[in-house]
C-alpha cells in the first residue's frame, strides 16, 4: 500500500498501529487483519466506517473495519475497530 504521510492510527483494543493516510474526514488504512488490502473509512455520520452501523469489510479476508472517534481537549481523537 502506497503512503503519502506514513500516518498511523491506533488499533481499538490492542492498541498496534495501523498505516493510514488521512486526510480531511477521510482515512485509508492497511487492513489490520490481513495487511494486503487498503480500506477506506470516512469520519462524516452514516458514511462507509463511520460507526459500527455503516462497518467497511476488507475485500480480502473479509474482517470489518469501523472508526471510533471522540473529542478530547479540542482534539478529534481517532481508533480503529476491527471485527
Amino acid at each position: 500500500m502506497a503512503t503519502i504521510t506514513g500516518a498511523t492510527v491506533t488499533q481499538h483494543g490492542t492498541g498496534a498501529a495501523v498505516l493510514a493516510d488521512c486526510f480531511g474526514n477521510n482515512a485509508a488504512i492497511e487492513c489490520p487483519g490481513c495487511h494486503k488490502h487498503p480500506i477506506l473509512l470516512t469520519a462524516r455520520p452514516n458514511q462507509r466506517g463511520s460507526d459500527d452501523q455503516h462497518k467497511v469489510q476488507c475485500p480480502g479476508c473479509q474482517r470489518a473495519s469501523w472508526m471510533l472517534s471522540a473529542v478530547a481537549d479540542g482534539v478529534i481523537v481517532s481508533a480503529v475497530v476491527v471485527a
